[in-house]
């Protein structure tokens, strides 16, 4: 999956355009911070991102882990930016990862809407993330509320 990750931002890097950068995120599920989620109690339930913006176009790898319910999945995620050149920049994309759970992988898709302002090398965003759970069989509506470092 890493491999397909760079091959796909491989191109970007090689432009020189403006408003391209590397960056680091953190977010938090808000939803399962505060009251609790689809199927469980109030968690930590943290997600880690490194990725690559180029105007519209965003990629990015990510870690998500909830040890509340022995959860941990991993992906990438392929986002379209509208306003690319604004502070606030909202964004659509799609998710595809792999869910680990104990002795079970199963596959998993996602569909995202975000929205982030910028403010110099740092920006704060909002993520709305709709999953369909391959290893429970149910869909899962998520909120995630996070901050990041332009590289």
């Amino acid at each position: 999956m890493r491999n397909l990750v760079i091959a796909l931002m491989f191109p970007l890097i090689s432009f020189s355009q403006s408003e391209q950068y590397f960056f680091l995120q953190t977010e938090v599920d808000a939803r399962n911070a505060i009251f609790g989620g689809t199927v469980n109690e109030q968690g930590y339930n943290g997600v880690l991102k490194a990725g690559f913006s180029a105007q519209w176009f965003r990629a990015d790898m990510f870690y998500e882990f909830f040890r509340d319910l022995n959860y941990e999945t991993a992906g990438i995620n392929l986002t379209h930016l509208f306003r690319y050149d604004h502070a606030l920049k909202p964004g659509a994309g799609i998710q595809i990862s792999v869910i680990n759970k104990p002795k079970k992988l199963t596959p998993s898709l996602g569909f995202n809407g975000m929205l982030e302002y910028h403010f110099g090398r740092f920006f704060l965003s909002g993520r709305g993330e709709v999953k369909m759970r391959t290893d429970w069989d149910i869909t899962v509506y998520s909120r995630f509320l996070g901050v990041g470092v332009k590289l």
